[in-house]
């Protein structure tokens, strides 16, 4: 599993639904990384793409808070995969 973010200072990632960064070479390097992967986002990060629908030629995974099994390490659980 690959991460890939862009912060702030503050450890922000975005704001109001928005990027904090609209940085052309970033966004052409994150579709290439991406395309034909998979992307896990959060239900507002969905919601802020183009139409709330998901990446193109990706399959996109939406996590939930809340985590599965006990241990203290439990992943969040994708609610939904959708394939393109």
């Amino acid at each position: 599993m690959t991460a890939i973010v862009c912060v702030d200072k503050n450890w922000a990632i975005g704001r109001e639904n928005r990027l904090l960064f609209r940085i052309s070479a970033d966004l052409k390097h994150f579709r290439a990384l991406t395309t034909g992967k998979t992307v896990v986002m959060g239900k507002n990060t969905l919601l802020s793409l183009p139409g709330g629908r998901p990446l193109p030629n990706r399959r996109s995974s939406r996590g939930k808070r809340k985590a599965v099994g006990s241990s203290s390490g439990a992943m969040p659980q994708p609610s939904s995969v959708t394939r393109r």
